[in-house]
């Protein structure tokens, strides 16, 4: 018994370490999947999307919400808005259920930046407060830190300066957690405030900041638009040579690293800054290649749509065909439980049976030499009994033949 216990306690610790070191990997793995999202997103979409399918085998719902996060975060990034939106709010969902604050306020924070996409400025701080007041519960500073960037932009854009300077404000409250991203984020939106006060000049400190944080972390897409804005601000200071310098440092990133929307927005500003010059005529070549180019991407967009269609079809179609196997295996296994039992209830019942015909056999044994026993003494003490009894008349014969009659015994006793 003691060695039955003992072999359950190190099997139990068995299967404990291996769930330990099965969650372990998970965790390493959406780690990577956060750690190389600015450097190569790709990658970190394909981890993503190993996850949530790892979650679906498995039944993990938390998984699969923190998956569909990352999915949506890189829908975001391809301004594949309906996709992001449908992942996000599935993510939110199950962030909520199980009060999983952090994931749920990240989640908020992409979903701000998202409805800032789609032109719902209002919606966007709304759920950019949200986060926030998430983060400040849970004491979550790199929380905070994101979204108080966020709101400063997203005000910003709004034209509340004074907000977006306070939201810059607040956000220094956290400097010394900052990580490095979050130093490219600060500097590219003071840059962006001070350009929108006139502040040209120290605008151009901060943006270079931003190149410079961006350039070091190999943050490409982040590389391409901080060159852009810095592009912008040259052309308003009518310092058109260098923001050409600029546009073409930001084209020549977006081409090596097929960055297509990020390329759209390069030759907006690079046209601009053409009829800036009064180039009017590669202001006109340029804008036949950049209309080139956004139905290059509409159809590519389309397709992707299509292939993302017939995926989920594939999916559905999958899933549906593991249901029914599931059910009729699940059909299968109850039939063969039933089976199971009526046999180890026959079994049981032959053993009972057999049980108890050898016990009724050996309870006939035990009478019957009971029995014989029980003649054995009656035919012994009937013997003895007729030994006595011989014995007996005997011994009386002999008293007879000693004795003297008994009518001569009678006249003696008389005459006396």
């Amino acid at each position: 018994m003691i060695i039955n216990e003992k072999y359950t306690y190190l099997f139990l610790v068995f299967i404990l370490t291996l769930g330990f070191f099965a969650q372990t990997n998970t965790k390493q793995q959406i780690v990577i999947c956060d750690s190389v999202y600015y450097s190569n997103p790709d990658s970190s979409l394909k981890i993503a999307e190993q996850l949530l399918q790892k979650a679906k085998n498995d039944g993990d719902e938390l998984l699969q919400g923190l998956a569909l996060r990352r999915i949506g975060r890189y829908n975001l990034l391809k301004s594949d808005l309906n996709s992001s939106l449908i992942n996000l709010d599935a993510a939110i969902l199950i962030f909520r259920k199980h009060n999983e604050n952090e994931e749920l306020g990240n989640a908020l924070s992409l979903k701000a930046i998202l409805f800032k996409r789609l032109k719902k400025e209002k919606e966007g701080i709304e759920f950019s407060l949200e986060a926030l007041s998430i983060f400040k519960k849970i004491n979550d500073r790199k929380g905070c830190i994101k979204v108080l960037l966020n709101l400063s932009n997203d005000y910003l854009e709004a034209r509340l300066l004074l907000e977006s300077q306070k939201s810059l404000n607040d956000v220094l409250a956290f400097k010394n957690s900052f990580r490095k991203v979050d130093f490219y984020f600060y500097h590219q939106n003071k840059g962006l405030l001070l350009a929108e006060m006139n502040y040209h000049k120290e605008a151009l400190v901060d943006l270079n900041c931003a190149l410079a944080v961006a350039d070091s972390n190999a943050m490409i897409d982040s590389k391409a638009t901080i060159l852009k804005t810095i592009a912008e601000v040259y052309n308003e200071t009518g310092d058109f040579e260098s923001a050409l310098k600029m546009l073409k440092k930001s084209e020549e990133v977006c081409l090596s690293n097929n960055l297509e929307h990020e390329l759209v927005e390069t030759y907006d500003v690079l046209i601009e800054t053409y009829k800036l010059m009064g180039n009017y005529p590669l202001a006109f070549n340029l804008l036949k290649l950049q209309n080139d180019k956004k139905n290059e991407i509409l159809s590519l967009e389309k397709l992707n749509k299509i292939n993302l269609l017939e995926k989920k079809l594939l999916v559905s179609e999958n899933e549906k065909r593991m249901e029914i196997e599931q059910i009729r295996t699940q059909r299968i296994q109850k039939q063969n439980t039933f089976l199971i039992v009526v046999i180890i209830g026959f079994i049981i019942l032959l053993f009972a049976l057999a049980y108890y015909y050898l016990k009724v056999i050996k309870l006939k044994n035990l009478s019957e030499e009971k029995s014989k026993i029980i003649e054995e003494k009656i035919s012994e003490l009937s013997t003895r009994q007729s030994e006595m009894k011989s014995s007996l008349n005997y011994a009386q014969k002999i008293q007879k033949a000693l004795l003297p009659p008994d009518n001569y015994i009678k006249k003696l006793i008389n005459k006396k």
